[in-house]
């Protein structure tokens, strides 16, 4: 069987003439490299893409990185102020100056003076 088919192949290549095989090659090699030109623009194409958005995605991450700093300059300073608004003295403090409250036997003038 496959030896049938070489011979239809032989065959075939004896009916057409050189000159129509020769255009028939160079067709097919123009399709090949027009494919083969059309495969690179793609793939340029689509590493152009990627490579804007690594460097778009490198940016984001420098802008997040500087918002993580700053979050943690915050939360530290949000820690020292909660430690101070729960220490005896500043509650006292704040007693005294927005509710004017004072211990049993201070006088409130006295109080007043010292403010």
């Amino acid at each position: 069987m496959a030896h049938e088919q070489r011979e239809k192949r032989r065959e075939y290549r004896r009916r057409i003439p050189e000159k129509d095989l020769k255009k028939k090659t160079r067709r097919t090699i123009f399709v090949i490299a027009l494919i083969l030109v059309l495969a690179a623009s793609m793939l340029g194409y689509k590493t152009m893409q990627l490579y804007k958005q690594k460097t778009s995605y490198a940016a984001q991450v420098e802008r997040l990185e500087e918002q993580i700093k700053e979050e943690s300059i915050r939360h530290n300073d949000l820690l020292r102020k909660k430690e101070e608004v729960t220490s005896d003295d500043y509650i006292e403090a704040q007693a005294r100056e927005k509710l004017g409250l004072i211990y049993d036997g201070e006088d409130e003038y006295i109080i007043r003076q010292r403010n």
